[in-house]
């Protein structure tokens, strides 16, 4: 399970954290569901389907925290960009998505 999985990543033994990561999950099946165009009765478990790609989206949340409001970041040499949607490392973990005809 995506839960047990993040909380072996983190170290985290207790369930004092699983309410985020929950929370966090929910989102990534979201995010993933519409990133893949697939509609809300698909018959697909998205959270064990692309479990690698929930766990990033969570890791990659828990990492962020603190910093939600940021869009970009400069650390001396380094720098980076947060985005609202799905990052590239997660969409790697997904198939391509469908494409939807309409009419």
């Amino acid at each position: 399970m995506v839960i047990d999985d993040v909380k072996e990543l983190k170290g985290w033994q207790d369930n004092s954290h699983d309410g985020k990561i929950n929370i966090y999950i929910r989102r990534a099946v979201t995010l993933i569901g519409n990133y893949l165009n697939l509609g809300s009765n698909n018959g697909i478990d998205i959270e064990n389907t692309y479990q690698d790609a929930c766990i990033a989206y969570v890791m990659e949340q828990f990492d962020r925290k603190g910093n939600e409001a940021t869009k970009q970041y400069s650390q001396g040499s380094r720098s980076g960009t947060y985005e609202n949607s799905l990052s590239d490392n997660v969409k790697n973990l997904l198939p391509v998505p469908y494409a939807r005809m309409m009419g």
